[in-house]
């Protein structure tokens, strides 16, 4: 599409029936312009797909255990709290007597 626009040496008409095309070639071009290196193969990209993914499932495994380990701590806390809520009740209890007392 690029060559047929220059061979038309740039034709305004010829630009505005295929102006989608165009500027999205612009733009892809404008963008391997600002890249600093060699781009990578369909194959190099793929490759690093696999390694992301492979990684991304690891450490996807390691949080699910990480989670289920934070599950059981906050668990452990709740009852925790709730043993000593009840353990201090009584104490409440008896400083409430004797406070009604005193009255």
């Amino acid at each position: 599409m690029n060559a047929e626009y220059k061979a038309k040496k740039y034709d305004e008409r010829f630009f505005e029936e295929h102006r989608e095309p165009l500027t999205l070639y612009k733009a892809a071009k404008g963008a391997f312009k600002k890249y600093d290196g060699p781009i990578p193969t369909i194959r190099e990209l793929d490759e690093e797909f696999q390694k992301l993914l492979q990684e991304k499932r690891q450490l996807y495994s390691e949080y699910k255990i990480a989670r289920a380990e934070m599950q059981e701590l906050l668990t452990a806390k709740q009852n925790v709290e709730q043993f000593l809520g009840k353990q201090n009740l009584p104490e409440r209890d008896i400083q409430k007597k004797k406070d009604e007392a005193s009255l």
